[in-house]
C-alpha cells in the first residue's frame, strides 16, 4: 500500500515522536494489508518504509490491542522514522504464499479426515504458519498407517486435481444450512466469509477469514510428518506443504540414496536388504547371548567351587564382565535353588557400559537381618549408584565399571559383618 502516513509510534509503553536505528517499535497507520493473527493463521511479516527510502521498519508481528486499533510490531533497520512521515507498506509475499498453501491444505486435511474417519471429526484447534500446519481434531483413537496414508492421498489428489477456490460473503444461517463447517465455540456475525474448494463437486466448504491460494495446485506437495494425542479424544496432525515439503522430500531422498550406497544396493532393494541384515543381527544376538550364558555358567561353577563358608552359609561374589543382566538373574535363581543357606552377589556391565549388581539371599539370612536391597546398595554406593527390590532379591545400577571388584568386596564385607 502506497501513500500512507505514520499516525503513531510506540516505544515500550510510551508514545514517541521518533525512533532510532535498532529500536523496537509499534507502528500505527491509517490502512493496512497485513493479516492479523486469527483462526490459527499467524500474522504477516513485512516492511514499512519511507517513500523516499530514508528509513525502514521490519515488521515481525501485528496485534489488535483494542477494537479499532491495529499496531505493527517491529524493529527499525534503517534511518529514523518519525510521526507524520509518508510511508510505503509491503508484505513478505513469499512467506504469505507459504502460509496460504498451509491454510488451504488445512481445509483439505479437515475434509479428508471426515471422509476417511467419519463425520464425528471436528476441528479442535489449528496453527497455520509458513513452515508447517498443525491441526487438532476430535477422534478417539490413534490413526493407523493406512488411515494416515489415505488422508495424505486425499489431500494430494485434491492438489493434483487443481481444484479452484471461491471466497464469498454470505448470511451465516444460509451458509450453515448449505453445509458450511463452522468452528465450535467461534463467534460469528450475521455476515460471514466462506471458502469453497471444488467446482461441480465440492471438496471443502468452511467459514474462514484467512488467506488462501486461488487453486489447490499451488499447494505443491502435502506430507504428514506426525500424528499424536493432545488430550483425551483429541488427536493432532502436523504437516508441511510447498517449499518445506520439497525440502523434506529432497532430504529423505538423499538419506535413502546414502543408505542404499552403504548397503551396496539399489534404492528399490533397500528394504529387503535391511530385512536380511536385521535377520542376521537377530541370529548373532541369539548366538552372542547363548555364548554369554555358557561362559557365565562356567564362571558360576568355578566360583561355586571356591565359595567360602561363613557361619555355615555360603557367600558368593562374581564379576561376570560384559554380560546381559537377564543372565545374571538366571544365576540368582540357580543359586537359591541349589543352596539352603547363602548369599550371592553378581555384577556385570550392560550394553550402555554401565555396571549392575544383583544380590540374592536365602530365607534364613533374611531372618538374621541380611536383606538383598542392603547388600546391593552397599556395593552400588562405590560405583555411584543405588537400587532396591525384594528381601530375597534386589538389583542396583551404577556409573563407574572400573570399581566393580572393589564394590563386590564391599558387599562381601557387609554380609560377613552381619553374620558375626
Amino acid at each position: 500500500i502506497n501513500d500512507q502516513v505514520i499516525l503513531a509510534l510506540i516505544a515500550g509503553d510510551d508514545l514517541v515522536d521518533a525512533v532510532q536505528l535498532g529500536q523496537d517499535v509499534e507502528v500505527v497507520i491509517p490502512k493496512t494489508n497485513f493479516y492479523l493473527q486469527s483462526g490459527g493463521q499467524v500474522s504477516d511479516n513485512g516492511l514499512i518504509s519511507a517513500d523516499d527510502g530514508s528509513w525502514e521498519i521490519q515488521i515481525e508481528d501485528v496485534r489488535k490491542p483494542t477494537t479499532g486499533l491495529i499496531v505493527h510490531v517491529g524493529k527499525v533497520t534503517k534511518g529514523n522514522p518519525k510521526v507524520g512521515d509518508r510511508a510505503h507498506i509491503s508484505i513478505d509475499m513469499k512467506r504469505r504464499q507459504d502460509i496460504m498453501r498451509n491454510h488451504t491444505a488445512t481445509h483439505l486435511l479437515h475434509a479428508g479426515l471426515r471422509k476417511i474417519l467419519g463425520t464425528h471429526v471436528r476441528q479442535a484447534g489449528s496453527l497455520v504458519a509458513p513452515d508447517r500446519l498443525r491441526f487438532d481434531f476430535t477422534h478417539p483413537d490413534p490413526l493407523t498407517n493406512d488411515e494416515l496414508q489415505a488422508v495424505q492421498d486425499f489431500v494430494n489428489n485434491a492438489v493434483l486435481n487443481n481444484e479452484p477456490l471461491q471466497t464469498n460473503e454470505r448470511n451465516l444461517q444460509d451458509a450453515i444450512n448449505e453445509g458450511a463447517m463452522a468452528l465450535f465455540g467461534e463467534k460469528y456475525g450475521e455476515k460471514v466469509r466462506t471458502v469453497v474448494i471444488g467446482d461441480k463437486d465440492v471438496t471443502s466448504y468452511e467459514l474462514c477469514g484467512g488467506t488462501h491460494v486461488d487453486e489447490t495446485g499451488e499447494i505443491g506437495s502435502f506430507i504428514i510428518i506426525s500424528e499424536g494425542s493432545t488430550a483425551a479424544g483429541i488427536r493432532r496432525i502436523e504437516a508441511v506443504t510447498g517449499r518445506e515439503a520439497q525440502v523434506l522430500i529432497n532430504k529423505r531422498f538423499t538419506q535413502l540414496q546414502s543408505i542404499a550406497e552403504k548397503l551396496q544396493s539399489g534404492m528399490d532393494q533397500v528394504e529387503s536388504k535391511l530385512d536380511t541384515l536385521l535377520e542376521k543381527e537377530q541370529t548373532l544376538e541369539k548366538e552372542n547371548q547363548e555364548g554369554q550364558r555358557k561362559f557365565a555358567m562356567f564362571q558360576y561353577n568355578e566360583a561355586l567351587q571356591n565359595t567360602e563358608m561363613k557361619q555355615d552359609s555360603k557367600i558368593m561374589t562374581l564379576n561376570l564382565g560384559r554380560t546381559e543382566i537377564t543372565i545374571a538373574r538366571e544365576l540368582t535363581d540357580r543359586f537359591r535353588n541349589e543352596n539352603t543357606s547363602g548369599s550371592a552377589v553378581f555384577a556385570g556391565i550392560n550394553e550402555k557400559n554401565e555396571p549392575y549388581f544383583i544380590a540374592t539371599v536365602t530365607e534364613d539370612l533374611i531372618d538374621k537381618g541380611i536383606k538383598a536391597g542392603d547388600v546391593v546398595n552397599a556395593a552400588a554406593a562405590l560405583v555411584g549408584g543405588k537400587g532396591g527390590g525384594r528381601l530375597d532379591l534386589a538389583q542396583a545400577g551404577g556409573k563407574d565399571p572400573a570399581k566393580i571388584d572393589e564394590a563386590l568386596q564391599t558387599a562381601r564385607n557387609f554380609i560377613e559383618e552381619k553374620l558375626k
